[in-house]
């Protein structure tokens, strides 16, 4: 009998078994067989995942990754917000997990995070605002405050359908705060945001509700709020509306490149002129006038005067390659006003820059292993993409230089987050950056339910 310290161990094992089929070694967290064990697993797990596009993998492996530079990342927090320095990958936030928010019972798609008065003077503190397929919005009070466990579920709205648009604006009149969500019934509801004083577990008030808009226009697939109590939303019959909240009156609608704007019906019935809105951004000219950058379902992506045009400024984007079809569709829009660029992120797993002021593509690279779902600017420089790969990842788009080439050496992940769970085939649905606070928090949301706040160090 063969003494125990005679017995071959498991790892020799393995090592012989595939000496012997001729296969390599595969790395697990696990099993490390050489020093080179963590470039190795994050190969194998890219090789193990289904390849959507044919080359897709070739040009991410063509990326610049620099996840594990402890060196480019400031020691100096202020030196991360500080508008003078930042705009690189060493001047930009590393984020770190925060807090995870669980009570959404369906996936979360949309996400708005603000920054509301603290009681500090000076202060602020930072909530968010979700709706989900559970049919609810709800607001996150406090989300890096002093508790260290979980924010405070501030309030909770129940509308008729699953939750697929919202805005956060406030009234010219009283200066108040109000949510405009979307549905998937095609109806928009007006809500009363509440203030901080108010608990979870308080009486529901019946003037919440300030009005339900029907917009006859199928789902509500996005929401502007724009100037003078209005909003603008696309929704799935192809149209762009632009409704007054106050009075739920609306002011004027129209179709890309259609005669008819009243034309109503469902999607599949439409006749194949008519193009469906697929993502809208909203921004600000330099002229000082609003501006709004639709894109549609064949690729196309125009810039709209929300308040005295109905017919399109320009074509500012048109996608040769683009055939119409879900795989290659449009499914986020930002834009970076500092530099007077267009961000797109699309269903092919690519992320587009294009230059507002011609439309001129400045790069395009293949950014995720699954289509890219939502697109948030963290500074002039600094770009956060989610896919449904489960992965959030943070890209600095000055290394390698924003030119007009169109290489994938242009744009350079400098961190990779993981922490959703996959559910029906979807991942991570949306993330959004605050505005108005010291440090920059991000906020993400999917499939699995949940909100989980980012943290910068």
């Amino acid at each position: 009998m063969s003494s125990p310290s005679s017995l071959p161990t498991r790892a020799e094992e393995l090592s012989v078994d595939s000496a012997a089929n001729g296969n390599e070694e595969i790395s697990t967290a696990l099993f490390r067989p050489d020093e080179g064990w963590k470039e190795k697993l994050a190969a194998a797990g890219r090789r193990a995942y289904p390849r959507a596009v044919v080359g897709g993998d070739a040009e991410l492996e063509a990326l610049a990754w620099d996840l594990d530079d402890d060196e480019a990342w400031p020691k100096d927090p202020q030196k991360a917000t500080d508008p003078a320095t930042r705009g690189t990958a060493g001047d930009s936030p590393r984020f770190k997990p925060g807090r995870v928010l669980r009570s959404h019972l369906d996936a979360v798609r949309v996400v708005k995070v603000i920054a509301a008065p603290a009681a500090a003077e000076g202060d602020h503190a930072v909530e968010a605002v979700s709706g989900s397929d559970d049919c609810t919005v709800k607001i996150w009070h406090d989300l890096i405050g002093e508790n260290k466990y979980a924010a405070a579920l501030l309030y909770r709205y129940i509308g008729s359908r699953p939750i697929t648009a919202l805005g956060v604006t406030e009234s010219d009149a009283t200066g108040s705060k109000v949510i405009v969500s979307g549905s998937l019934d095609s109806t928009v509801c007006i809500w009363r945001y509440p203030t901080a004083e108010r608990s979870t577990y308080d009486p529901v008030d019946e003037l919440v509700l300030l009005g339900t808009i029907e917009t006859h226009g199928d789902a509500v697939w996005g929401i502007e709020p724009l100037r003078n109590d209005r909003f603008a939303c696309i929704t799935a019959d192809g149209s762009v509306q632009i409704w007054e909240w106050p009075t739920c009156t609306l002011v004027r609608s129209w179709q890309y490149r259609a005669s008819n704007p009243n034309l109503r019906g469902s999607v599949s019935k439409k006749p194949p002129s008519v193009q469906i809105p697929t993502a809208m951004a909203l921004f600000d000219a330099q002229d000082g006038t609003e501006q709004l950058v639709v894109a549609f379902q064949n690729g196309d992506i125009n810039l709209y005067d929300p308040k005295v045009s109905e017919r399109e400024l320009r074509t500012l984007v048109s996608c040769e390659s683009a055939d119409g079809t879900p795989e290659r569709q449009i499914n986020s829009l930002a834009v970076d006003l500092a530099n007077l660029r267009l961000l797109v992120g699309s269903e092919d797993r690519s992320i587009s820059v294009f230059s507002l002021t011609d439309g001129s593509r400045l790069c395009s690279f293949t950014a995720h292993l699954d289509g890219v779902t939502s697109l948030a600017s963290l500074s002039s420089d600094i770009l956060v993409s989610a896919s449904h790969d489960t992965s959030i990842r943070i890209w600095s788009l000055t290394d390698g230089g924003i030119s007009e080439a169109t290489d994938a050496a242009s744009a350079r992940c400098i961190q990779d987050l993981q922490a959703h769970q996959t559910k029906g085939a979807e991942g991570v649905l949306v993330v959004a950056m605050s505005a108005g606070h010291l440090q920059p928090v991000l906020v993400s949301a999917g499939a699995d339910g949940t909100l989980r706040v980012w943290c910068s160090e």
